[in-house]
């Protein structure tokens, strides 16, 4: 009974029998009993109990016993203890490669990378343990969290070349998502496409891979091919598939994946969440919001997406009501929660409420802003024309101002023209990022705004001497199941000619009523 509920989705029945079993008169726990107890601890992430029963271990003299170690040292790493792990680890007379394997990843998993690496260097120097694929997972994660690509690709050639892993499913979707988390999709898609054989999760890495890193296009594609090859679908490629939907604003084909989850019986919150956040990101609120309805249970991620897509959408009072409705009867808000309410504050210029969330977040919900939090409330008072207390929020700040804190500081400055203020922001930005392109702009728009013309000319030069330029700007539509990708300056859409004959007109017409755009220049400029 232990072991099926520490399996199960329930691990604190597990912990529950245990109880019983231990003031029971006419059973004794033994070695087979505490490995699934620690694992039930470790899923529920129940420290206290875990290093109860860890005494439990000592008292009656099972700590020799390997699996019982193994175990508990697995505990210790799940339920980021590390240091604990690691006094386990050093105190095991008997070292098997599980074991290292296991010390490794947890260090791995608390992001002490380094660490990882030195206990591996160490595992290798000894004659009668070899690594094992449990040991590349290991370090495949801790390259992925110090993002370490030529030590990634060294390990990956180390798989190919002298361990012959190169058929290892888990090896092969734990390089892909180490290789798409860091940016080389590339080298991923080489991976997946040599790979022999695929399971659903080397897919679904691929599929995440593309749409966290900004390629949903190809995301769709590789779905698509899992749907023609018949290859098993789950929750999590729906989850990303529709990411990527929202991503490209392909409101057509996230319907068609809703029908195909639907019919399939795909469908969970997980699900339901990332089919709200497509709809809302996609411009129909409404039927985000009917989803939401509609949903029987509700996580703490759901509500969050529904409160991000009133607040995108400009819909600061639906969002307040939401959120006074989750008070009432939802999860308890997070960090998230309260950054989608600020940021709803800030699109509509609710100067009061926005401070009033921001400081019973702390208050009453005991949250810690964020670096976030504060560049939102700068984003707030700036757009309000608050440009005085929003750079003394910045000076009050618990924690270092980043980039997006002083660049909403600076975007505030090039709509109300506040060159004193813009210039201060600006060298904090570009101390912080001195290749950032729109910061430059922004910067040159603060003196355009106050007809400093001269200012314009000297950040547009120092862009030219730094080699910096602006990304230029990306739009996509859904046009008959087709997405269309428009980039500024950019005449590769086959009917290109058509598009800028239709645009040149808008821009007569607007003309003609009188439109000057708000930074226009003089001829000199």
């Amino acid at each position: 009974m232990i072991r099926h509920y520490s399996l199960s989705e329930t691990p604190s029945l597990a912990i529950s029998i245990y109880n019983k079993m231990r003031v029971s008169e006419n059973v004794q726990v033994d070695n087979y009993t505490f490995p699934f107890v620690f694992r039930a601890c470790a899923n529920f992430l129940a420290n206290e109990k875990g290093r109860e029963v860890h005494g439990v271990v000592i008292r009656i003299g099972n700590d020799w016993d390997k699996f019982v170690r193994s175990s508990l040292l697995n505990f210790y790493t799940v339920t980021g203890e590390i240091n604990d792990a690691r006094r386990v680890f050093d105190e095991s007379e008997i070292k098997d490669v599980v074991l290292w394997n296991t010390i490794i990843m947890g260090y791995a998993r608390a992001g002490r990378d380094l660490e990882a690496f030195e206990v591996f260097k160490e595992m290798i120097g000894l004659r009668d343990i070899r690594p094992n694929e449990g040991t590349l997972l290991g370090l495949i994660l801790a390259c992925l969290v110090s993002k370490e690509i030529k030590l990634g690709k060294e390990i990956h050639g180390h798989v190919v070349k002298e361990m012959g892993f190169t058929t290892y499913v888990k090896i092969g979707a734990a390089l892909i998502d180490f290789y798409a988390k860091c940016g080389q999709l590339g080298d991923a898609r080489k991976v997946f496409e040599g790979m022999p054989e695929k399971n659903i999760v080397v897919w679904n890495s691929m599929i995440s891979g593309y749409s966290l890193k900004g390629s949903p296009c190809q995301a769709i594609d590789i779905f698509r091919e899992m749907v023609v090859l018949n290859v098993r679908v789950d929750r999590f490629t729906i989850s990303s598939v529709l990411s990527a939907c929202a991503q490209v604003g392909a409101l057509d084909l996230g319907n068609w994946v809703r029908q195909f989850a639907e019919s399939n019986k795909i469908w969970d919150v997980f699900v339901g969440t990332s089919l709200i956040d497509m709809y809302a990101k996609c411009g129909f609120i409404s039927m985000a919001r009917e989803v939401f309805d509609q949903m029987p249970q509700r996580s703490v991620a759901t509500w969050n997406v529904m409160l991000s897509g009133y607040a995108s959408h400009g819909q600061a009072q639906h969002a307040l009501n939401l959120f006074f409705e989750m008070e009432k009867s939802g999860p308890r808000p997070d960090s998230v929660t309260f950054l989608a309410i600020l940021n709803a504050c800030a699109h509509v210029g609710l100067v009061e409420d926005g401070n009033r969330f921001f400081k019973i977040m702390l208050k009453h919900w005991k949250i810690v802003p964020k670096v976030e939090h504060y560049g939102c409330m700068v984003d707030l008072l700036g757009r309000a024309g608050l440009l005085r207390e929003a750079k003394e929020l910045i000076m009050t700040m618990q924690i270092e101002p980043n980039v997006i804190v002083w660049g909403a500081l600076l975007s505030a400055c090039s709509i109300h023209g506040n060159v004193e203020i813009g210039e201060w922001a600006a060298h904090h930005v570009l101390n912080l990022d001195p290749t950032d392109g729109g910061s430059y702009v922004l910067l040159s728009n603060v003196y355009a705004a106050a007809h400093r013309f001269d200012g314009v000319k000297s950040v547009r030069k120092l862009m030219a001497e730094r080699e910096v330029w602006k990304p230029p700007g990306c739009s996509l539509i859904e046009v008959g199941g087709i997405v269309h990708e428009f980039v500024a300056a950019n005449r590769t859409h086959p009917r290109s000619e058509e598009i800028y004959l239709v645009l040149n007109e808008l821009s007569r017409t607007l003309k003609m009523a009188g439109y000057v755009p708000m930074f226009a220049v003089n001829e000199e400029c």
